[in-house]
């Protein structure tokens, strides 16, 4: 496949052989023979290339040109004529950006005059989306101004694009004939005579596995032939997936971690390696998060490659947070195997309501001290101040009364056992970490709560105000991945539907699209979450359990087949029936809303893997027999030479 800098240079070669005249943007792609993304992202390419391109307009036209032997970036300036030059409506925001900070005064813990993290303004979000005007002219001046040309040009700019030829259909899952020579997955027929492009062939997707032939004779089977399933990762989606333990879900839920994070031709397209949080609760001290397993390729994948390195997460691509007053013991326990550090939120860049979050505080609650708290903390939200924690603390503690210090110190301990600031964490502040500072592309963070001091109820305050700053962080150039690990353990406690986490993982549904985010969800009682979140799921993934009243409760909200419940309850460990919201298939008849399928295998460790009566130790199920902090990748099935009988353990 061609690379970014192929395609830089096959332009720059174009417009050498074009004595310096300019090249309209939208033929670029035709003009050097190589397929590429339209729009901002060709506009983002060629503007990563400092000192080489310029691009001008001419009414509606974007012209690309070369820019030899000048340094400093490329710049998007109209090109100077006499019908356009009085009339620049379109101005490029990179060349006069907003300021990193356009409040003022700015947000500052007034008592120790530290500045606290800017928001991105409305400004600098439309900059992210492309052009934004700099100034607009009247409907007056415009009329006054404009003529024919400039009124036919204007009509252009509004008239719908034409479909590209290599767009993805917009659907959740794919699907497509093992081993269909030349076949492209789910694209347009290209024009005849043109050879495959590397573009069709690199899809962004994700095989998630293969259908299962339901013949009433044999059984189900997964042969050789069997058709693949592909999950669409270019665009954000809401994965839910359910099932008792030891059906694979968690195995399932490893596949979707591989897919979003590695690449691995043909098993999984991600062109930029996501941004990752995993949130994981337990309070047994002898449970890991799964998720670190990615950290380590299967023994099947290492053999495969032999010499050459099996795709996995390098260390410095893995970082758990954990809880505070846990951290030594969950540092022990990982080991090596990761970098473990305690997770200390910075003061200065809570917002009112994390604050009310974190110390539980409810609007219908009858006691004093929750009132005066409320009332305070709207005060800082109208004010944008914020006063030193000790500062905070004593205020409050001055406001109530003595018979209401014991639960104001209840809810303070909870707060302070995550702040930076806290006089409790001194010893901590040098390894402590806030979300805010380690996100990155291609990153893994855990925050792993375990905590047998710790109830579901404060983890449930905690993961929602991760939640919360993980959302509203940009990432340039790459998509966001929220997985909600194990969620019945710390969801649904007091009813899905009044849960505070849940809802606010249903507003996140809702609005996905527009903040590049994927849910990924995992319980084994769907009544943990939400109805209104069932119905904006866009895949089903759902395992073996043997509940009516679990199914009962999806069917409501999902269209399951009459007869699901029976094949549910007859799945094999690793099988699933998936549901896709938007489903696409090759053939001209449209696909089954849902389809049986056997889950792929890992390309990773499988840290939930069952153990069977004659492979379990007493020693860590994390460690090998050398005693090393790893588990070798457990088969499916018996006979392929497994250790153990079932892999994928919910």
């Amino acid at each position: 496949m061609a690379s970014k800098d192929d395609f830089l240079r096959a332009v720059e070669e174009l417009l050498r052989q074009r004595g310096g005249q300019g090249v309209p943007m939208c033929n670029l792609p035709d003009a050097v023979g190589l397929p590429t993304p339209a729009g901002s992202k060709l506009k983002s390419l060629l503007l990563s290339r400092p000192g080489m391109f310029k691009l001008v307009k001419d009414g509606a036209t974007t012209f690309v040109q070369l820019l030899p032997g000048k340094k400093g970036k490329a710049v998007d300036q109209p090109i100077a004529s006499s019908a356009s030059s009085s009339r620049n409506l379109v101005a490029n925001p990179k060349s006069n950006p907003p300021p990193s900070n356009s409040r003022d005064p700015a947000r500052r813990n007034v008592a120790t005059e530290t500045p606290m993290e800017a928001e991105h303004s409305l400004s600098e979000r439309i900059a992210w989306m492309g052009d934004l005007p700099r100034a607009t002219a009247t409907a007056a001046s415009w009329n006054e101004a404009a003529g024919p040309v400039e009124c036919e040009a204007l009509r252009t700019l509004f008239q719908p694009e034409k479909p590209c030829a290599y767009e993805p259909p917009r659907t959740t899952l794919y699907r497509k004939t093992l081993h269909a020579a030349g076949e492209a997955l789910l694209q347009p027929s290209e024009p005849p005579g043109a050879s495959p492009t590397p573009q069709v062939a690199e899809t962004e997707r994700a095989l998630l596995g293969h259908v299962v032939d339901a013949d009433a004779t044999t059984g189900p089977t997964t042969s050789a032939s069997a058709e693949e399933v592909y999950v669409n990762l270019s665009d954000p989606f809401c994965l839910v997936t359910v099932g008792v333990q030891g059906a694979g879900k968690s195995h399932s839920v490893g596949c979707m971690l591989e897919a979003c994070l590695l690449r691995l031709p043909p098993i999984s397209y991600v062109r930029q390696p996501m941004a990752a949080l995993v949130c994981h609760f337990d309070q047994s001290d002898a449970s890991c998060c799964e998720a670190i397993g990615l950290g380590r390729p299967s023994r099947q994948l290492s053999d495969h490659f032999g010499s050459l390195p099996a795709p996995h997460l390098s260390r410095d691509k893995m970082l758990v947070l954990c809880s505070p007053t846990f951290y030594q013991q969950r540092k022990r326990y990982y080991g090596e195997l990761c970098e473990v550090r305690p997770l200390l939120l910075r003061w200065g860049r809570l917002k009112a309501k994390q604050i009310k979050t974190l110390m539980r505080l409810d609007e219908a609650s009858q006691q004093l001290y929750a009132a005066v708290m409320l009332d305070e903390l709207r005060r800082y939200q109208r004010e944008e101040l914020l006063p030193a924690y000790e500062d905070f603390i004593a205020s409050f503690k001055r406001t109530v009364s003595s018979t209401q210090s014991g639960p104001l110190q209840q809810r303070f301990q909870l707060l302070s056992s995550f702040i930076h600031e806290a006089e409790c964490n001194v010893e901590l502040r040098s390894v402590g970490a806030d979300l805010a500072d380690v996100m990155g592309a291609g990153k893994m963070v855990v925050v792993d709560l375990t905590d047998q001091m710790m109830s579901p109820a404060d983890a449930n305050g905690v993961f929602h105000v991760l939640l919360d700053t993980f959302r509203g962080k940009h990432m340039e150039g790459a998509g966001k991945l929220v997985l909600f690990d194990e969620a019945h353990r710390y969801m649904g406690l007091d009813g899905a539907q009044s849960d505070q986490l849940a809802n606010a993982i249903t507003d996140c549904a809702r609005v996905m699209r527009h903040e590049g985010l994927r849910l990924l969800i995992s319980t084994q009682s769907p009544k943990a979450l939400p109805e209104e979140l069932l119905e904006l799921t866009s895949v089903l993934i759902a395992h073996r359990y043997q509940s009516r009243d679990w199914h009962e409760y999806l069917a409501r909200k999902l269209p399951l087949p009459k007869d699901s419940f029976e094949d549910i309850r007859g799945l094999a460990s690793g099988e699933a029936l998936v549901y896709s919201a938007k489903p696409g298939g090759n053939s001209s008849k449209p696909s089954p809303d849902v389809i049986r399928v056997q889950v792929r295998k890992r390309m990773t460790t499988d840290l939930g893997a069952s153990l069977s009566n004659r492979d379990a130790s007493p020693q860590d199920p994390t460690t090998d027999d050398d005693g090393n902090k790893i588990q070798s990748e457990s088969p499916r099935t018996a006979n392929e030479g497994a250790t153990t009988v079932v892999s994928g353990a919910g």
